[in-house]
């Protein structure tokens, strides 16, 4: 509203003839006739833009600059980045206890039992887990049959993707991005959470109707107690990453493409107990993260972060890069914050990658750049990105995908989570 309100009063005093004057036409003491000829509006809009651009060249430098102590000596590093982990975690709203619990509990009923699918050596379930109070994450596990897991990873899905799609269970994706089901058949425990989707919905409001997606509709209020939606997600994760821990059967790692990849860069850099990630289709330059849908959008994290620096928290933990075609999405809905989102370029995700190493120091080759395709926008997990992650798990995945798992019918209701 103070936004709105400043704007309005600047555009009646450059549109306004008789701004400056008194009731009688004079000039007041120390004004002087407007002479500025053209859109007013628009030459004070392009003024702005031309503001924020130098604001954020600057944010840029700045964040550069405090970057530098990072590898000073083996001390200084440490203690910079305990207080990045505090400041991201702050950023996101990453900052309640989470519940303590014991595992997930199996999410059937009468009509759709809890056991979904059996593949090759695993079965799979849909599960539910409490995160905060109140609060739950939903999503499928994938469990070895008859035997401990080799390992334990959370796969996380782009927004649009159901978990179901992602592990192989119904069309949508193909076989060398159904990462939950190619590390399950190499014998890892894999959870696949469920995120909220970009479903574009009406809402009512005072004004009239507006369209918001399922992500911004959330996103809003959260911002405002200090929270956000991708922090809410994290919880979720880490939640995941807490019961990992606890039942310690194996090393941890998270992976994801899309919105999930944005997640698996942003939980392993938080918490140290991630030995390693895997992030496909979306790494890249954040600068233009403004033009990204409205939740993508963190209040003051560019002050210190992008991708590069997250990739550069994570080392010397091994920390995997894809270059693959990510989600394409365009918002343009009655009220909603436009948005874009967009595959980043190869080119892009090599200067970012180039700089991650800079920053990760004497572990720079922990932080590693794998392209799918020839011109790195192929499909997720089309590279050596997935045999690279799970040897840093201390397994080996197999280049050739396995058998799709056959699904029990009825499978969950993915809407319903929405």
């Amino acid at each position: 509203m103070i936004l709105a309100a400043t704007t309005f009063l600047a555009l009646q005093t450059f549109t306004n003839p008789a701004a400056g004057e008194d009731a009688s036409g004079k000039l007041l003491p120390g004004a002087k006739p407007l002479t500025l000829e053209g859109d007013l509006a628009e030459r004070m809009l392009d003024g702005a833009h031309r503001y924020l651009d130098r604001k954020l060249e600057q944010t840029v430098a700045e964040r550069a600059k405090r970057w530098a102590s990072a590898n000073a000596s083996p001390k200084e590093r440490e203690t910079f980045l305990k207080e990045a982990r505090r400041e991201l975690a702050r950023i996101l709203g990453v900052t309640d206890e989470r519940v303590s619990y014991e595992a997930p509990s199996l999410a059937g009923t009468t009509v759709r039992p809890a056991k979904v699918a059996t593949g090759d050596g695993y079965e799979v379930f849909a599960i539910r887990w409490p995160t905060l109070d109140g609060m739950f994450g939903e999503g499928l596990l994938l469990q070895p049959a008859g035997r401990k897991p080799t390992a334990d990873v959370v796969a996380i899905p782009d927004a649009d993707q159901t978990p179901e799609a992602f592990a192989g269970l119904t069309e949508g994706t193909p076989p060398e991005g159904q990462l939950p089901r190619r590390l399950a058949e190499s014998g890892c425990r894999v959870v696949v959470p469920a995120l909220v989707d970009r479903t574009i919905r009406s809402h009512s409001e005072r004004r009239g109707r507006v369209k918001l997606s399922n992500r911004e509709f959330l996103h809003r209020p959260a911002f405002l107690m200090g929270r956000t939606l991708q922090g809410y997600e994290l919880q979720k994760v880490l939640a995941i990453v807490d019961w990992f821990a606890k039942d310690g059967s194996g090393a941890i790692g998270i992976a994801g493409w899309g919105e999930g990849a944005m997640l698996a860069l942003r939980a392993a850099a938080l918490d140290v107990r991630v030995k390693a990630v895997c992030a496909s289709g979306h790494f890249g330059p954040r600068e233009d993260m403004w033009k990204e849908p409205l939740e993508r959008s963190v209040f003051g994290f560019l002050t210190l972060f992008g991708d590069a620096e997250l990739a550069g928290m994570i080392a010397p933990r091994a920390g995997g890069v894809e270059a693959a075609k990510g989600p394409e999405v365009t918002i343009a809905a009655p009220g909603a914050a436009p948005g874009r989102l967009t595959t980043p370029g190869p080119a892009e995700v090599r200067a970012e990658h180039a700089r991650a190493r800079k920053l990760a120091g004497k572990a720079d080759e922990n932080v590693r750049f794998f392209a799918s395709g020839k011109d790195g926008k192929g499909n997720a997990g089309g590279s050596e990105a997935p045999e690279a992650f799970a040897k840093a798990l201390g397994i080996k995945v197999g280049a050739k995908v396995g058998k799709a798992p056959k699904a029990i019918d009825p499978l969950p209701d993915s809407k319903a989570r929405n």
